[in-house]
């Protein structure tokens, strides 16, 4: 069970990750908002994903 929430947890961590790479090639005037929003969304993915797979 929770393996399988982890792996779920990694794809979204890596879609944060091109999504943000996407970012950087666009010229959205909000694009350092965005990449903000995205790293703090990823970093609560990896705090979460660390959790989950201390307490399994």
């Amino acid at each position: 069970m929770n393996k399988h929430i982890l792996d779920q947890v990694r794809q979204e961590i890596e879609k944060a990750e091109q999504a943000k790479i996407r970012l950087f090639a666009s010229h959205n005037s909000y694009r350092i908002l965005l990449y903000k929003k995205i790293h703090h969304w990823q970093k609560a993915l990896k705090r979460f994903a660390k959790d989950l797979y201390k307490y399994q």
